[in-house]
């Protein structure tokens, strides 16, 4: 219980001092370095950075799925969208699609050029294409590859900070500077710059390597019928573990999207089973009221697994 609790301060702050969440827990330090080491070697126990996106500069986020006419070998597909840092996230899916994308841009023409090429590189080999523009992610978020943090509109110390803290968001001071090449003073100063921007949304912790091998993403369409308020907050308790539902954790990621869906979801399990069974019980719960699209994702051609925070 006290590692579940010291892992959920880590992800609401992971830059927290070891006397901090030792406080706030109720034990000692020694314990909370203890249970630490544990959560890092048994979990892969990962600290990076979930950032404001539209504070950082890239306010046009989107997810896509595309339905393909044959089947492409990764080293096609890596070639095709090689060259550009719009997508931070692809995979190679099973199920009612055959490509999931993320994509971030600075401007919505930067993202309709880089979706031109890859709709005409793929030629007519493409059945469907469906983007949905991210409105709120509500659990769960994907990391930018370093390429995207580097093209931020940032004085290069803090774009250069903020890659290193991505990768560890416990890396002390002194230990930046060294690494920066600069002064521990000139450090201080561009965190505090940074914090104040407010494009960090929280120094967090993930699991490095995702608990469960099983991954499935749907996207859903919702009719809005007079107890659809209702039914959300049942969804949210299933979603939450709050319920009889589901294991606890199972979602990794719920998205608020407008455009060719309502709703982005991803969930997991020990089993491929265990991941439909969410989506089964998504569907009896809306009676009818929701039309879902759903694949299996079977290769990570870019970028990483949704990186799941508690909060």
């Amino acid at each position: 219980m006290r590692s579940k609790r010291i892992l959920r301060e880590l992800c609401m702050g992971s830059r927290s001092p070891v006397l901090s969440i030792a406080k706030k827990v109720g034990c000692g330090r020694s314990t909370v370095v203890s249970r630490i080491k544990f959560l890092e070697e048994e979990f892969g126990l990962f600290y990076t950075v979930e950032f404001d996106l539209q504070k950082l500069g890239f306010p046009f986020c989107y997810l896509i799925s595309a339905r393909l006419r044959r089947d492409f070998t990764p080293e096609e597909l890596a070639k095709i969208f090689s060259g550009s840092q719009i997508p931070q996230f692809i995979a190679m899916c099973k199920g009612e699609f055959d490509l999931l994308f993320y994509a971030v841009a600075k401007n919505q023409l930067e993202y309709l050029r880089w979706e031109y090429k890859v709709r005409t590189a793929l030629e007519d080999d493409i059945i469907t294409w469906k983007a949905s523009h991210v409105v709120f992610m509500r659990h769960g978020f994907f990391r930018l590859n370093e390429e995207t943090i580097m093209s931020a509109s940032l004085p290069s110390l803090e774009k250069r900070m903020l890659v290193m803290l991505d990768k560890n968001a416990r890396m002390p001071f002194h230990e930046l500077a060294k690494s920066l090449g600069c002064s521990l003073t000139q450090v201080r100063y561009a965190y505090r710059k940074l914090v104040k921007r407010g494009a960090i949304k929280r120094f967090t912790a993930v699991m490095r390597s995702p608990p469960f091998p099983h991954h499935v993403a749907f996207f859903h369409n919702d009719t809005f019928r007079k107890d659809h308020e209702e039914l959300s907050t049942k969804v949210r308790k299933m979603i939450l573990g709050e319920g009889e539902h589901v294991k606890e954790n199972l979602h990794a990621m719920v998205v608020e999207t407008s455009g060719a869906a309502d709703g982005f979801d991803w969930v997991a399990g020990e089993e491929l089973k265990d991941a439909y069974h969410v989506i089964a019980d998504f569907e009896r719960l809306f009676q009818g009221a929701v039309r879902m699209e759903s694949a299996a994702t079977t290769k990570v051609l870019l970028g990483y697994l949704p990186a799941e925070a508690w909060t």
